[in-house]
């Protein structure tokens, strides 16, 4: 995932396992990262992009939510990725 958010120049996206969730944090998103402070997440797509490829791949059905974003102030954008209970 992460050499295909590269090669599509879409920014630098990094996973970390937190508990029973990963964290998806992308610096220079390609779509926020010049975009000033507008008080809400403008990350749609990749959410999208996210929750497509792991529930395609994984045949799970998964939650991916953008927590913090360039548009709310935060220099960065980060999901989550909300692995399905029971």
């Amino acid at each position: 995932m992460e050499g295909f958010w590269q090669t599509h120049k879409l920014g630098k996206i990094k996973f970390t396992q937190k508990e029973s969730d990963i964290e998806v944090v992308t610096e220079k998103c390609f779509f926020c990262d010049d975009l000033p402070e507008v008080g809400r997440t403008l990350c749609d797509l990749d959410e999208v992009m996210l929750e497509s490829a792991i529930n395609t791949k994984l045949g799970l059905e998964y939650s991916v939510t953008e927590e913090e974003c360039s548009g709310l102030g935060n220099g960065h954008c980060k999901s989550v990725i909300r692995f399905p209970k029971g």
